[in-house]
């Protein structure tokens, strides 16, 4: 398995799920990998997921890949949902912090 960067495309239109997806296509038809890319992933972004469903769509009808998936990466899930847990105990143990670091000082 391998996995590398193809390009960087500079977008000078909105960054819709439509636009995203064309470009992208373009890229693995230079490439002329368009029929063996198996998986795409990305964070979980509204636009990003519309994408993945775009893109699967044109390799299906365009390319003949009915293989593709597109993935939203986990650990960005995760991250996020650590910095709002982090953000819900904030307080408490700013508090339990000042509160030891004065029986520290005592």
């Amino acid at each position: 398995m391998q996995h590398i960067l193809l390009d960087i495309i500079p977008i000078h239109e909105n960054h819709t799920e439509l636009a995203l997806a064309k470009n992208f296509l373009t890229t693995l038809k230079e490439y002329g990998i368009e029929s063996k890319i198996l998986a795409v992933t990305s964070d979980n972004a509204a636009n990003m997921i519309a994408f993945g469903k775009h893109l699967s769509k044109m390799l299906s009808d365009e390319c003949n890949n009915n293989e593709f998936m597109h993935f939203i990466c986990a650990a960005h899930i995760l991250n996020l949902a650590v910095q709002a847990g982090m953000k819900l105990i904030s307080e408490p143990i700013e508090k339990t912090r000042k509160f030891s670091s004065k029986i520290k000082n005592s």
